[in-house]
């Protein structure tokens, strides 16, 4: 018996070693989080281990909503909401008890008691969501996740259930089964129905942090091979962590991020690929050598390339935000294929600008001045 209780606290203690211990703090000391829109407040319940860091709205309007989602080892957040609605209605949560690293909120919508659970598994945020109806019926479970970022990349792969964020400096997958997303100006929402033929229907999802989509969507892909490209600049110098974008005919497949000897790694098959800095990074592309592997980069001031996310369903305008070292008024000049398509001016006299760009294109990459 003693053999067999050593062998389970041995089990146990590798687990926490390879993971962290999971704790779950009330009244939490708010970490500095970093992006468009991080934030905690004294009354959210954080669950954490040595890399990640989930932050749940404990009081108000939002209770059991989540806030934020980072890797501890950057801050960085792109989460500015997650809620959830059953055919259509807000589900309210009232009460919660934190149990086995565990936070359970327990709610109500119409006649329906609703059971929600947060539980951290390794680099997972496992999602429960428990309905106990009255009567046979199809139940249909919204999750509607607002992204607090500059155009945030969305690829679906609803074949899977699985739907992923790249956001400026952080990456989000979310996978549920037999699920579908679509992302609206209001944010991106996954949909999945069930048929209640019994009084408890639950729905699960998993929710993984990372800080690039190929990071997070290596696990998936199987044996689709590797592949390899150097990232040099100009006077060949490698560039390391280097956000790229990896795509075909104007359309990003992945995102993925340079390691310290400038190669960038993505599973993509064999194939002639576009390649772009992700969002501001002060660099253009200015030659692709696939037959060498090679990618060189031409390092640009005062400018960057940008790809707004738009689709038929959202609209065509975004806000771009940027900060100056002085203050100083700001002055916008938008391109496409070389062609002038909008000025913009902020009058202001301020260290930060935020302007409005209209009539923006889908599938479109715009040069900013």
């Amino acid at each position: 018996m003693r053999k067999i209780l050593a062998f389970w606290m041995m089990l146990i203690m590798a687990y926490l070693f390879a993971f962290g211990m999971v704790e779950v703090l009330t009244n939490p000391d708010a970490m500095p989080l970093r992006g468009m829109c991080p934030y905690e407040d004294p009354e959210d319940i954080v669950l954490s281990n040595d890399e990640l860091r989930f932050t749940v709205d404990g009081s108000g309007d939002d209770v059991g909503a989540l806030k934020s989602a980072v890797l501890t080892s950057i801050g960085y957040d792109a989460v500015g909401t997650m809620k959830f609605t059953m055919n259509n209605k807000l589900i309210k949560f009232h009460d919660h008890i934190i149990r086995d690293g565990k936070i359970t909120f327990f709610g109500n919508v119409d006649d329906r008691n609703v059971k929600l659970v947060y539980s951290l598994n390794g680099k997972d945020l496992n999602v429960s969501i428990t309905v106990d109806s009255k009567r046979n019926e199809n139940l249909i479970l919204r999750i509607l996740l607002k992204i607090c970022d500059l155009s945030p990349v969305i690829l679906r792969d609803n074949r899977r259930g699985m739907v992923f964020v790249q956001g400026r400096d952080v990456a989000y997958l979310i996978r549920m089964e037999n699920s579908k997303s679509i992302y609206t100006a209001k944010g991106l929402m996954i949909l999945s129905k069930r048929k209640a033929d019994s009084k408890k229907t639950k729905f699960s999802l998993m929710f993984r942090v990372g800080l690039d989509i190929e990071e997070l969507r290596g696990d998936f892909e199987g044996n689709v091979d590797v592949q390899k490209y150097k990232v040099l600049d100009e006077k060949g110098v490698k560039v390391k962590g280097l956000r790229m974008g990896i795509g075909e005919n104007g359309k990003i497949l992945t995102v993925s991020t340079t390691d310290d000897e400038g190669i960038l790694h993505f599973k993509l098959p064999v194939g002639n690929y576009e390649f772009f800095p992700y969002q501001m990074e002060g660099y253009r592309v200015k030659k692709v050598d696939p037959k060498n592997k090679k990618i060189i980069l031409q390092s640009v001031e005062g400018e960057f390339l940008w790809r707004p996310y738009i689709t038929s369903l959202s609209t065509d305008s975004a806000y771009l935000n940027f900060k100056y070292s002085k203050p100083a008024t700001a002055s916008l000049i938008l391109m496409e294929d070389g062609k002038i398509v909008g000025r913009m001016k902020d009058p202001l006299f301020d260290n930060f600008h935020s302007i409005k760009l209209v009539n923006l294109k889908s599938n479109t990459e715009y040069r900013v001045q």
